[in-house]
Parts: C-alpha cells; structure tokens; sequence
C-alpha cells in the first residue's frame, strides 16, 4: 500500500456533464477519487520498488495525470496539472 499526497488543478469544463456527479462537494469528492484510481492503476502498472518510487514520482504523476484525464473527460472536466509530494510505502514489502 501507498499514501500519496499532492495537488490537481481540475477545470469544469462542461459544468452541465459535472453536475451529474452532484454538487460542488460531490464533484470535488469525484474528482478526487478518480484520481486515486489512477494512480492506483499506475503503480499497479509499473510495479515500482521503494527507490523507484521516490526516483519516477514526476512520471508517476505524469502518467496519472493522463490517466485521471481520460475518465475525468466523461464528466466533462479536464486535470490542468497534477503534483504528487509525497509518495511513500505504508507497509513494508514482503
């Protein structure tokens, strides 16, 4: 498992298609979430050890932010920028 911390900048870009994740709350909750997919997606992919986790964190958040960006498009909002800060291993590995 991993805890990842940072920041996006999300841009409604079809406010009509957002509002069917429901308020500002929900859409800010949504956005988030699938975020988190993504990622989790991502480090599934590339299977990175404790190094490579620190050492790719800007192409792990790259990777993301493209990836987030393709299930975002559907809701009609668009990630303009995605940072991770911090990414580290919660367990240790086996």
């Amino acid at each position: 498992q991993v805890v990842a911390g940072g920041d996006a900048s999300p841009q409604v870009r079809d406010p009509q298609r957002a509002a069917a994740l429901g308020d500002v709350d929900a859409q800010a909750a949504a956005v988030q979430s699938m975020i988190v997919e993504a990622l989790a997606g991502v480090l599934a992919g590339m299977a990175p050890d404790r190094e490579q986790l620190a050492a790719w964190r800007d192409e792990i958040a790259s990777v993301t932010l493209v990836a987030a960006n393709t299930r975002l498009a559907v809701f009609g909002i668009v990630l303009l920028d995605l940072t991770i800060v911090t990414l580290t291993f919660l367990q240790a590995e086996a």
